[in-house]
């Protein structure tokens, strides 16, 4: 449940305040299209750790004089989190943000516009995933959990009957 409430402050400004109440810290919904931080450290700095816990990628950048401040005191400790960031230079704005899912699994993945490489002779450990209603993500991690070291959840498994109503039949068949 989240709300938004409008604020004008005397300079004439105006503030966007959003209160979000969640269980999860995976709440958010991909947008289309980039994250604008303005001249705000602190929108870049808090946004980049609300999207580095999320199951898709985001890039947020920011006014001229934000894309001149440095970012390495979260893109640091975020990476050792599990996501991965990639900054200008390493450390300047606009960044790109990608949640850890396959490092969840303990699996190291070179990510690219159009695909992944995944190098081989990785362990795989088992893992919780929430496909967030997309068929692909719920396909994608059943596939992977095959090769985990133990039994794997993924919540939201049912959507991949949008694609491939028999997927987990089948799934099911040949492992």
């Amino acid at each position: 449940m989240s709300s938004a409430k409008r604020i004008s402050p005397p300079s004439g400004l105006s503030l966007l305040l959003i209160l979000v109440l969640s269980e999860s810290p995976r709440f958010c919904a991909r947008r289309r299209g980039d994250l604008d931080a303005g001249n705000s450290g602190s929108t870049i700095r808090m946004l980049s750790g609300i999207l580095a816990a999320q199951p898709f990628g985001s890039r947020i950048f920011g006014d001229e004089s934000l894309s001149r401040r440095p970012m390495q005191r979260i893109v640091k400790p975020l990476g050792e989190m599990g996501a991965r960031i990639r900054a200008r230079q390493g450390k300047f704005p606009p960044l790109d943000i990608e949640g850890g899912r396959l490092r969840r699994m303990g699996v190291e993945a070179e990510e690219w516009p159009d695909g992944m490489t995944i190098p081989g002779r990785q362990r795989f450990r088992a893992a919780e995933f929430d496909s967030f209603g997309d068929h692909r993500i719920a396909m994608a991690f059943a596939v992977a959990a095959l090769w985990a070291d133990g039994e794997s959840v993924i919540d939201g498994a049912e959507a991949a009957s949008v694609s491939f109503p028999e997927f987990w039949q089948t799934l099911g068949a040949i492992s």
